[in-house]
This record gives structure tokens, C-alpha cells and sequence, in this order.
């Protein structure tokens, strides 16, 4: 299974325990995009970006594996 490198956040989310674990892990970069609600600063080392972000890329088959974790975990 591919290992998670990057997550992008919007606003304050709230959070499962596992996402705020995967957040905190040093092996992934967390980019923080700026909302009106406010910055999302867990993990301290964060980046905040203030321009805005696009993709046009899915992949579906990481997404339905990243849920099966989540859910053995839970």
C-alpha cells in the first residue's frame, strides 16, 4: 500500500484521533490551507498557504484503502 506523504487541510476541521496521529508522524508534510474560521496548527510544524491549491488528479483505489485502515482502526 502507498504511504501517505502530504495532507492538504481547510480550515478547523474536527478530526478523527487516527488523522490527528497521521498528522503528527514527521514523515508527512501537512499544508494548512488559510479560511476565515481560522489556521489549523496541528501538527506545530504546519504550513500555511494562502494561494489556492488545484489538482486534476484522483485515485480513487488509495482513497478505499486509506478507509479500510481507518475503519480496522476504529
Amino acid at each position: 500500500m502507498k504511504q501517505i506523504e502530504q495532507v492538504v487541510v481547510y480550515g478547523k476541521p474536527t478530526l478523527s484521533r487516527q488523522v490527528i496521529s497521521l498528522l503528527r508522524s514527521p514523515k508527512v508534510e501537512v499544508i494548512v490551507r488559510h479560511s476565515q474560521m481560522g489556521d489549523f496548527l496541528i501538527p506545530e510544524n504546519a504550513k500555511t498557504l494562502y494561494q489556492a491549491i488545484e489538482s486534476d488528479t484522483a485515485d480513487r483505489a488509495w482513497l478505499e484503502s486509506w478507509q479500510q485502515v481507518s475503519i480496522a482502526l476504529t
